[in-house]
């Protein structure tokens, strides 16, 4: 099957154009094909700052999580002694 998008675009910015959709780009989640695509075709785009080290951090509790389900289906938890934790209350 052959690309859905067959025809290819350069154009020529200065170093200010050029830094200026770098750093739009780099707020962003998406690549820079995408991100061109979408303002030519106006598009609306919602843009959440820190939202890359926020998808980071999500995919790493949920490489966690697998972990943690894989080691419980093979009984690795039942095969070990958990040591028992007292939680003391203090005054208030």
């Amino acid at each position: 099957m052959g690309r859905k998008r067959n025809n290819s675009l350069g154009i020529w910015l200065t170093q200010e154009e050029l830094e200026s959709l770098k750093t739009r780009i780099s707020k962003t989640n998406i690549n820079q094909s995408t991100y061109i695509r979408k303002c030519i075709l106006e598009k609306d785009m919602t843009i959440i700052p820190g939202i890359r080290d926020l998808i980071i951090e999500i995919k790493r509790i949920g490489n966690n999580l697998n972990q943690i389900t894989r080691s419980v289906n093979e009984g690795v938890f039942f095969n070990r002694k958990v040591p028992h934790i007292s939680i003391e209350k203090y005054p208030t």
